[in-house]
């Protein structure tokens, strides 16, 4: 949450050449409603289903040998960018449908840059609306420190994002791709 997984997934998949999906974004076309109205009439709960689905699903579409590309080295290459959502890698079953099918990336940031980048327009977001900047640190420390172990245990490429623009990056995770 607020570590520019949409912005960078936007970024990269341009200077890839390839498609994005947004995970957010296609469970809020699927069902018909925003997050926080998800949140609001089913719970946090019912939204971490609906991720495991949708993983499940793009995962079904995107990942068969038909979508798959080879470069001249008969090396496969990526076709696709997913943009997950800060909780998705909390359920061990989305977990492990994105560890075993995609080349994950964990872009790492601190308390301090994720305070920084929510403070500015979390009303929107429905795990910290309404929270004080105090009680925003809070949050974003004990989220950080429940949610890292998975990150980190699920990532293969982990960027610390702290003091780097969006280019540097992306750049920095094509490099890994290479």
């Amino acid at each position: 949450m607020g570590a520019g997984k949409s912005t960078i997934a936007k970024r990269l998949s341009y200077q890839l050449g390839c498609r994005l999906i947004d995970m957010d974004a296609y469970i809020v076309s699927k069902s018909g409603r925003t997050i926080p109205q998800i949140f609001k009439e089913e719970g946090e709960a019912a939204f971490r289903t609906m991720e495991r689905e949708a993983a499940r699903e793009i995962v079904a579409r995107y990942n068969t040998p038909e979508e798959k590309k080879l470069d001249a080295n008969g090396n496969e290459y990526v076709t696709l960018v997913l943009s997950l959502g800060g909780g998705a890698l909390t359920g061990s079953e989305t977990a492990q449908v994105i560890k075993e099918n995609t080349m994950c990336v964990y872009l790492k940031c601190s308390v301090d840059l994720l305070l920084q980048r929510l403070a500015e327009g979390h009303s929107e977001r429905p795990l910290i609306m309404n929270k004080s900047r105090e009680e925003l640190r809070e949050y974003i420390a004990s989220t950080l420190a429940l949610r890292n172990p998975s990150y980190i245990g699920n990532s293969r490429i982990i960027v610390e994002c702290d003091g780097k623009s969006a280019a540097d990056i992306c750049n920095e995770i094509i490099g890994h791709l290479e």
